[in-house]
């Protein structure tokens, strides 16, 4: 458990976190799929419980943001390379709580515990549309280093893609 303020916890994901997840994505289709295509691959809670189960051996580190006791979203790691110590960071969260700093405190709270683990580099990519997942890493102090052109894939159109990079110098 990583507490990050009086009201915010990360926990590690766990298998019974699949009915409180799958409601808010299936509640929440049209907010959580406008930026990720994670509610069109999740039909029912099966699919919630194959990719939480899909996560426990690759290494990964995804944590349930709980805010006072409630589940309200996910933050974690992907692409995760131990040897150059580099990680991408991705989140969402229910529409409930977006606005309120969550997602921002929660990705520096799991990307200061990475880096007692060895982690210095970290990226966040976002679709430019996506004013408030760029907002995260500006606040974060992450640079925006590169613009993929047309290679994002979500909803059968191509966007462009905001590479932001952070390093911390050990």
């Amino acid at each position: 458990m990583i507490r990050v303020n009086n009201s915010i916890e990360l926990k590690d994901l766990e298998l019974t976190d699949a009915p409180d997840l799958f409601n808010i994505i299936d509640t929440q289709r049209e907010h959580i799929g406008r930026w990720t295509e994670i509610a069109n691959l999740t039909n029912d809670i099966t699919d919630t419980e194959k990719f939480i189960e899909s996560t426990f051996d690759t290494g990964e580190r995804i944590k349930v943001i709980l805010f006072d006791g409630s589940k309200v979203g996910l933050v974690g790691t992907r692409n995760t390379d131990i040897e150059n110590k580099t990680t991408e960071i991705g989140y969402w969260i229910d529409r409930n709580y977006e606005g309120k700093g969550i997602i921002t405190r929660s990705t520096e709270a799991l990307m200061n515990n990475l880096h007692n683990d060895g982690i210095n580099q970290f990226e966040i990519h976002a679709i430019p549309l996506n004013a408030r997942s760029c907002q995260v890493a500006e606040h974060l102090g992450f640079d925006m280093v590169e613009t993929k052109y047309n290679t994002e894939e979500l909803h059968g159109n191509k966007f462009d893609l905001y590479i932001y990079r952070k390093v911390f110098n050990n």
